[in-house]
């Protein structure tokens, strides 16, 4: 069978086909320092799918994911700060372990295990959000409707990695401090480290 890219079978595709060709005969430093060139510079290349830059799809929409990521983010900081102090100061070392199986869970969870149940019931059973879990593409302004499944998707599968990130920085930081000398920020810092990793994944 022929390609589909076959200038014979889609003459629109033969300029397209050639500059792949000649990009992949560069050796494999050029080509991987001009990817990285072009990311930087915001050169995603030519969608031949929507005919149009890749680069004039994706910044209409960017504004939309930096809403999700900053308020799931926002949540999994407070909630997260909160809950992973409160589990700290547990004396009891059993019944400390046992509050953390639910960060845990929450942890080893996914966004599309989440999206999947809340989907079902908050969209299909209960019919309280938009079945679509997400606003058109080509639509304006904010509709909190459709904004509240992915928030919560990524809140839940990122939160339990937030407050055990938290419980370990406040554990760590009274190995070093006096107990009338903690506070939320030393818990923090000495979790920063641990939670620029959550951080990107959850961007990821």
């Amino acid at each position: 069978p022929h390609s589909p890219f076959s200038p014979s079978l889609a003459p629109e595709y033969a300029d397209w086909v050639a500059q792949i060709v000649d990009e992949f005969d560069q050796p494999l430093p050029v080509q991987y320092f001009k990817f990285i060139g072009d990311m930087l510079t915001g050169d995603f290349g030519f969608s031949h799918l929507y005919q149009s830059e890749i680069s004039d799809t994706i910044y209409p929409a960017m504004w939309k994911t930096l809403i999700l990521f900053g308020a799931s983010l926002s949540l999994c900081l407070v909630i997260g700060s909160l809950a992973g102090r409160a589990i700290s100061r547990i004396k009891s070392y059993v019944a400390r372990q046992a509050s953390s199986i639910a960060p845990l869970a929450l942890f080893s969870s996914s966004v599309a295990a989440w999206q999947w149940f809340l989907w079902k019931y908050l969209c299909v059973e209960w019919r309280l959000l938009p079945s679509g879990g997400a606003a058109p593409y080509d639509s304006s302004g904010v509709d909190i409707d459709h904004l509240v499944l992915p928030i919560a998707s990524i809140f839940l599968a990122s939160v339990g990695a937030f407050i055990l990130c938290i419980r370990d920085g406040h554990t760590r930081a009274a190995a070093t401090l006096p107990p009338q000398q903690q506070t939320l920020r030393d818990s923090l810092f000495a979790a920063m480290p641990n939670m620029q990793f959550m951080v990107a994944a959850s961007i990821l």
